[in-house]
Parts: structure tokens; C-alpha cells; sequence
């Protein structure tokens, strides 16, 4: 059997399709993963040492500007005056709220409203806030309603309780998490939700953080350009030339036809 012959029209069409796979080519190319990153997960231990909750790694393999746990204040970068203040109570100093209660009432352990941290580390030590009722003889404490202000301090707490108050189970957590947390290192196509405090896996206490975001190679990064940018230019010229091509045939056959 014969092949049939290539003729300017279907030469044409073929050039056509080809520009039009090229123009699809960030589409088609897609499942490929050109355009993905990579991002990198790693750990770093976390330990009780003394009264204290601490990274257990050097200061210079500690991951920058991530605080142990989002549920202990002033343990990652210091908020100079956050710190300054709960160091403050700490010492056994306490502050008026603007909260009131009765003078029988006992501690509370919270009161309404959003906080930041339930647990604060300031001086070498882990704390817990307390709060306390007024003297309502004392100046100052007394209020309408045979009601007293409420007083915010600071009570020393177990470093160890703590922590595994805070930590998360690793069934908790996504899986490229735990694998980061159990092995050291992990990565991932995509981002993926970090749990920001301690995740609790085989008996330690790992804070996983993301440490970098890479492309998957040089190789793919020369290839998503070559899909993504120039396949696509590609193909609009081999367009571009196919109508003025057309253009041209139809005039001159429609000016045979005058003739």
C-alpha cells in the first residue's frame, strides 16, 4: 500500500496540529510535575533540662525564628516586651484584670477571651498563669456590687508535663510529618500543614519545621521552561505563518477564478 502523498494541504494541517500539541504543551505537561517544588521538612529534638524545656541540639542546629511550641510563650524568638511582662509576674509579682468575681470565689483557671499561650518560659522555668481574687478591704480592690478584680500572676509548673501537654501525636499529624519526625528528614511536592509544637513519637519529642524549598532538579527546571515558555511561542508562530499562508492561497485562487 501506497503512502499518499504530502500535498501543501495536508502538510498544512499537519503543521496545524503540531501547533496547536505545542500550544497545549503547560497543559499536557502538567502530570509530569515540571512545575513542582520540593520542600523539605527536618527536626530537631526537644528536651527538659532542669526546670526548663529547650531545643536539644547546638544553638547554630536549631531551626531560626520557630519557637518550641506555639503554646509556650517566649520559647523561640523573644518579644522583648511579651517577655519583659510575664518575667515580671514570674517573680512573684501579680497585675489587676479588668475581670471581677466574688470575694468567696475560688482561683480561676482561665478567663473569657482568646490567649496567645498557656504556658510561658521566662528565668530558666516553666509557668502557668493563675488568677487570683483581690482583698476587697484593700484599696483599690473594691468594686460596685460587692464584687473584686481578679489578678493575673504566674505559678511554677513541671517541665515535663508540660511537654507532653503541649506535644502532638505523630497518628496526628500528616504523614511526611512523622516520617520527618521519626527519621530526621522528609519532602513533599506540595506544602504540608505543620503542627507548630512537639510531635510525640517513640518516646521523644521532635519539633518538625520546613528547612528549604528546592526545584526538583536542573533538568526539570529546564524543561518546564522549554513546555511552558517556548513550546507554546512555537507553536503561535507556526499559527502566525499557517494563516498568512492561507491567506495568500486563497486570494490567488479566487483571482484565477476572475480570470
Amino acid at each position: 500500500m501506497s503512502a499518499l502523498p504530502l500535498t501543501p494541504a495536508r502538510r498544512d494541517a499537519l503543521t496545524c496540529a503540531f501547533a496547536l500539541v505545542l500550544l497545549a504543551a503547560p497543559l499536557w505537561s502538567l502530570p509530569l510535575g515540571l512545575g513542582e517544588r520540593v520542600h523539605e521538612y527536618e527536626r530537631a529534638a526537644v528536651t527538659v533540662n532542669g526546670s526548663t524545656i529547650e531545643y536539644a541540639t547546638e544553638i547554630d542546629d536549631t531551626p531560626d525564628h520557630t519557637p518550641i511550641s506555639d503554646e509556650i510563650g517566649c520559647s523561640g524568638d523573644f518579644d522583648t516586651r511579651i517577655c519583659a511582662f510575664e518575667s515580671h509576674l514570674a517573680a512573684n509579682h501579680s497585675i489587676p484584670t479588668e475581670w471581677q468575681s466574688r470575694p468567696d470565689s475560688s482561683n480561676y483557671t482561665s478567663l473569657p477571651g482568646r490567649q496567645r499561650y498557656r504556658y510561658v518560659r521566662v528565668d530558666g522555668r516553666i509557668y502557668e498563669a493563675t488568677y487570683t481574687t483581690g482583698d476587697p478591704t484593700a484599696s483599690g480592690d473594691e468594686t460596685h456590687n460587692g464584687l473584686v478584680r481578679i489578678y493575673l500572676a504566674q505559678k511554677p509548673v513541671s517541665p515535663w508535663e508540660t511537654l507532653e501537654d503541649v506535644s502532638i501525636d505523630a497518628d496526628d499529624v500528616s504523614p511526611t510529618v512523622r516520617t520527618a519526625a521519626r527519621t530526621g528528614s522528609a519532602n513533599h511536592t506540595a506544602a504540608v500543614e505543620v503542627p507548630e509544637t512537639p510531635v510525640r513519637i517513640d518516646g521523644g519529642y521532635y519539633r518538625v519545621y520546613e528547612s528549604s524549598v528546592r526545584e526538583r532538579s536542573a533538568l526539570a527546571g529546564f524543561f518546564r521552561v522549554l513546555l511552558c515558555i517556548v513550546a507554546p511561542a512555537v507553536g503561535l508562530g507556526l499559527l502566525v505563518s499557517l494563516r498568512g499562508r492561507f491567506r495568500l492561497t486563497h486570494v490567488s485562487q479566487a483571482g484565477e477564478q476572475e480570470e
